[in-house]
């Protein structure tokens, strides 16, 4: 796991949005920003973000 920072998550199912920025207010995250949901037990996983959106290779996570 050498592409970026490690980051430590809370334990459970995960819903991740990705923003430009830090929010203003957490409470007000644009429904129309890109997401994706990690499951309850999920322990390490790589997510890859391209803006190709007919990249078939990168449109998934790694996970184990």
């Amino acid at each position: 796991m050498n592409f970026s920072k490690v980051y430590q998550l809370p334990g459970g199912p995960l819903n991740l949005r990705l923003l430009p920025s830090p929010p203003d207010d957490p409470t007000k995250i644009p429904p129309t920003a890109p997401a994706v949901t990690v499951a309850e037990g999920i322990g390490d996983f790589y997510l890859l973000v391209t803006s190709d959106v007919a990249n078939t290779v990168a449109s998934g996570a790694a996970c184990r």
